[in-house]
């Protein structure tokens, strides 16, 4: 989980886990979910990181979206 204020004097962000494992997100700020691993090839080389992949894949497809006039 990724906790992130706002960028000014005061702000705050907390988490806790509601009761069915839900979590609540306090404050100002804002939470997101940060998926981390290391990407192997056969050799078992890194060749990339999921969330920095996923986020450069997400940009992509938004772009292409918007080139090919879709909305969503």
């Amino acid at each position: 989980m990724q906790l992130r204020t706002q960028p000014r004097k005061g702000s705050f962000v907390g988490m806790t886990m509601g009761p069915n494992g839900v979590p609540i997100i306090h404050g100002d700020g804002n939470a997101t979910a940060v998926i981390t691993a290391e990407i192997l090839d056969a050799d078992r080389n890194v060749i990339g990181v999921t969330n920095t992949i996923l986020t450069d894949v997400i940009s992509e497809c938004e772009s292409l979206i918007q080139d090919l006039g879709l909305k969503l």
